[in-house]
């Protein structure tokens, strides 16, 4: 499972250690190091990987994975994707979660009633 070994703080990065083991080009650095090429992996990753977790720890039943960026670091933007990410994450989980209780084994919904007919 991949590692947020440091929260970053307002004037650097966190410190991210994939399962892949090779940290992204953006982990830890400060943000006068950071490249344009750096900004895009911290955007791709407030995105994807905050959504992933985010529906992940749902459907695991993991308590919630804490915010790796400081709310003041690079004007708060990563902070925020990440927090929106996540939480768009847990709602499809919820969602799924939900479609999943109301299929049953056979057909029949969670309410005992079976499906509409479909002429054939």
């Amino acid at each position: 499972m991949a590692t947020i070994v440091l929260n970053g703080g307002p004037d650097n990065a966190p410190v991210y250690i994939p399962d892949s083991g090779h940290p992204p080009s953006w982990s830890g650095k400060s943000i006068y190091e950071l490249t344009r090429m750096d900004l895009e992996a911290i955007a791709n990753f407030s995105m994807d990987v905050a959504y992933e977790l985010g529906k992940d720890d749902f459907l695991e039943d993991r308590p919630e994975t804490p915010n790796p960026f400081h709310q003041r670091f690079l004007m708060g933007v990563p902070h925020s994707t990440f927090d929106t990410f996540y939480r768009r994450g847990q709602v499809l989980a919820v969602g799924s979660f939900s479609a999943s209780l109301d299929f049953g084994l056979f057909g029949e919904s969670a309410h005992g009633h079976q499906p509409a007919a479909v002429p054939v």
